[in-house]
């Protein structure tokens, strides 16, 4: 599988051809003879009187033309800066369920699945695939009872993904560390509080380095949106892994309160049977 932006060759075609075009001639400059008038002042009839002046209006289709060759010149420079290096799709990143109603359904590790929001029809696909604990990052929306009554552990830790924040990571990874496994982890679509913490559980779980995880994140197809929570990638590429991966694993270590949920007695809750 490619992953990357494709070039639309039809678009970039025209400013291909704008460029490489042979210049197009301008046209001899005009000359007008000023003569006396007695109508004009007198500084336009005896400073340039009689003597042939250059017209300073120019060709206007070589302006027209200049200008969009610069323009298209400049926005070509700016895709292929940015543009991301095209490349087969990493064995180890996150690999798609098939054949399942549950949307944006991958399997991170023999431990742990993401996806967007289950619903009580998906069951059958969870049971399946020996799901024993679901948890949920959702905010606003809690998960069908129905989990509970299929044996599996329903785990809910609010979440906002426009504050996130490293104490966020740390309760979120301690209640999969001890969660019953395989556990499957969801917001509402999947895609920007699930990856920030599947890039953490790769980083401090499996010893990933944060280049890594931020590219599965940005790349792997699950629809981070970037423009929208830059402060995800942002915050994941310069987080102390150290200092995260001993608050995970001991318990001890005290987790200073997450701002965007002050004032919410029990940020985490457990439901298990």
């Amino acid at each position: 599988m490619v992953i990357g932006p494709k070039p639309f060759y039809p678009v970039l075609g025209i400013p291909a051809v704008l460029i490489l075009s042979p210049r197009p001639a301008m046209r001899e400059p005009k000359t007008n003879i000023i003569l006396s008038n007695p109508g004009v002042p007198r500084r336009w009839g005896t400073k340039y009187e009689g003597k042939p002046q250059p017209d300073v209006r120019r060709d206007h289709g070589y302006v027209m033309i200049t200008a969009i060759r610069h323009f298209f010149l400049l926005l070509l420079l700016a895709i292929f800066c940015t543009a991301e290096t095209v490349k087969i799709r990493p064995g180890d990143w996150a690999q798609p369920i098939v054949a399942s109603s549950l949307g944006n359904f991958y399997r991170v590790s023999d431990e742990l699945y993401r996806s967007g929001q289950p619903t009580a029809a998906d069951i059958p696909d969870l049971k399946a695939l020996g799901i024993k604990s679901v948890l949920s990052l959702r905010h606003y929306w809690r998960d069908s009872r129905e989990f509970e009554r299929a044996d599996m552990s329903s785990i809910q830790y609010k979440m906002d993904a426009s504050s996130l924040s490293v104490a966020d990571l740390i309760a979120v990874l301690r209640l999969i560390r001890t969660a019953p496994k395989p556990i499957l982890l969801h917001c509402w679509r999947g895609s920007d509080r699930t990856g920030f913490i599947v890039a953490g559980y790769r980083m401090v779980f499996m010893n990933w380095n944060p280049t890594e995880a931020v590219d599965e994140l940005r790349l792997g197809g699950f629809g981070y949106h970037e423009s929208s929570y830059p402060n995800i990638a942002r915050m994941l590429r310069g987080m102390d892994v150290t200092a995260v991966r001993q608050a995970v694993f001991n318990d001890a270590v005290r987790v200073p309160p997450t701002p965007a949920l002050a004032g919410i007695a029990s940020p985490a809750v457990q439901e298990s049977k």
